[in-house]
């Protein structure tokens, strides 16, 4: 994914919001998930802002990221 393609800055900011989750992070069941998120977010509903602000900054430009890693393996993609 974000390691594969290079995108380090978006990478690190997934797994600080993976940290909100607790040592196990985020359950891999749908249902277990929404109710961790909601205790997440319980107490603070602006608690993921300063991410989602920087993620959307999109200073590594994901898209030129992926483009790039596609056509560096375009043999995988056939």
């Amino acid at each position: 994914g974000l390691r594969a393609i290079g995108a380090r800055q978006d990478l690190e900011l997934s797994q600080k919001a993976i940290e909100f989750f607790g040592p196990d992070g985020p359950s891999t069941d749908r249902n277990a998930r929404h109710m961790q998120l909601a205790k997440v977010v319980k107490d603070d509903d602006e608690v993921f802002s300063p991410l989602e602000s920087e993620f959307y900054e999109d200073k590594e430009d994901r898209e030129v990221l992926l483009m790039r890693y596609i056509v560096e393996h375009e043999a995988d993609f056939r």
